[in-house]
């Protein structure tokens, strides 16, 4: 609950955590570890490229906008 990349990475699921811990509420893993380490990398690649290329950042916000509403539309609406 307290970690600060929980909604990048979706959190732990709990068969991972389960296999790993032996409890689907302790969600402590290597897998967090790494899913936290990739999410650091992830943000700072985004400013990495925000500042030095705008136009690929630019690109690249108005994929992630479209493919969210796609994702959200099927989500939403079950499709």
């Amino acid at each position: 609950q307290s970690c600060s990349y929980k909604f990048w990475c979706g959190g732990d699921c709990n068969f991972n955590a389960y296999c790993n811990n032996g409890s689907m509420n302790e969600k402590k893993s290597v897998f967090c570890a790494l899913q936290v380490h990739l999410c650091k990398l992830a943000i700072d690649l985004i400013e990495y490229i925000r500042g030095n290329d705008k136009t690929s950042y630019n690109f690249l916000v108005k994929y992630v906008e479209k493919q969210s509403k796609k994702l959200y539309k099927n989500d939403c609406l079950g499709v």
